[in-house]
């Protein structure tokens, strides 16, 4: 049994919990970071999909990354083993393309492909999700 969340948490920090924000600002960073880089300093996991239907195509990428030794909130978040990344590439017909990013925490690090079908809900399992939109050239 493990967990996998992603976030829907307020850009915000409320007064209850000021923490949610804080890290999902620290997994934003830390993926930000790796990815000005292709990700080549980064032991990770990846998983790709394409699929076409509806008069749409949508192309998905994973990754997976087990949580860095020097991870600032790893005592406030001692069951998180790994985080996530997810990026979606659709295109609508003829119209424009748009993109979606997501981030996750992992109670274990998952292979490449269950971390892709969690994440799609192949498995089942609801994930809530904080959406950030990207450019596309």
């Amino acid at each position: 049994m493990y967990f996998l969340s992603c976030f829907p948490f307020p850009s915000v920090p409320s007064e209850s919990d000021p923490i949610q924000p804080t890290l999902r600002e620290t997994i934003e960073a830390y993926f930000a970071k790796h990815l000005e880089t292709d990700l080549e300093d980064l032991q990770y996991r990846s998983y790709k999909t394409y699929e076409e239907g509806h008069g749409r195509i949508d192309e998905r990428t994973y990754y997976l990354t087990r949580i860095p030794a020097d991870f600032p909130l790893k005592k406030e978040w001692p069951w998180v083993k790994a985080i996530g990344y997810s990026l979606r590439v659709s295109q609508q017909g003829d119209g424009p393309q748009s993109c979606e990013v997501r981030y996750y925490i992992v109670s274990r690090y998952l292979s490449r492909k269950r971390f892709g079908e969690e994440v799609r809900g192949a498995l089942g399992h609801r994930i809530d999700a904080l959406n950030v939109g990207c450019d596309i050239p």
